[in-house]
């Protein structure tokens, strides 16, 4: 594709958006995939879980409330049922869009601590994936992973607003 068919497309993508009322650009949030509807059902945070060989892959996934802003940082926790065992994690695509490090400890009980934070910015985080935990399954059985309410999750503290977090994830 040459460069002129490429600032054509450009340019017609732009007039497509400057026809739509403002009103209509405003009202837009983004989009889940429909198989996460159901474990979002509203909810700023949230988590999906997948099988993985000998353990279980958890996203935890954040949606900016329309109209506000997201947060610098970020501290999540979570808990497991006592059949899983913490074994590591990386950034989602919202973290690394934000140039965001995240960092997860295993603490005692189960508990998960997940931090997001930048020592070289201040960008903020949007809707996605903010990181991907893996966890080894210690015990058969269902494997429940939760969020825990320790607030506040997010900072500047003003992007607690609103925040609702989903149910956990079980497999």
């Amino acid at each position: 594709m040459n460069r002129a068919m490429i600032l054509g497309a450009c340019i017609a993508g732009l007039t497509a958006c400057q026809s739509l009322e403002p009103e209509t650009l405003a009202s837009v949030e983004p989009q889940l995939a429909p198989e996460l509807e159901p474990a979002a059902a509203g909810a700023t945070l949230f988590l999906t879980a997948t099988d993985a060989p000998g353990g279980l892959t958890v996203d935890v996934h954040f949606r900016r409330r329309e109209q506000l802003e997201g947060p610098r940082a970020a501290e999540i926790w979570l808990k497991t049922n006592g059949s899983l065992r913490f074994s590591g994690s990386s950034p989602g695509a919202a973290a690394n869009a934000a140039g965001k490090t995240v960092v997860a400890q295993a603490k005692p009980d189960g508990e998960v601590r997940l931090v997001l934070f930048a020592t070289g910015n201040l960008d903020r985080l949007d809707s996605g994936v903010l990181a991907r935990l893996t966890f080894e399954r210690t015990a058969p059985g269902p494997a429940d992973v939760e969020l825990l309410a320790k607030m506040p999750v997010f900072a500047p503290p003003e992007t607690n607003e609103g925040v609702i977090l989903g149910e956990g994830a079980t497999r």
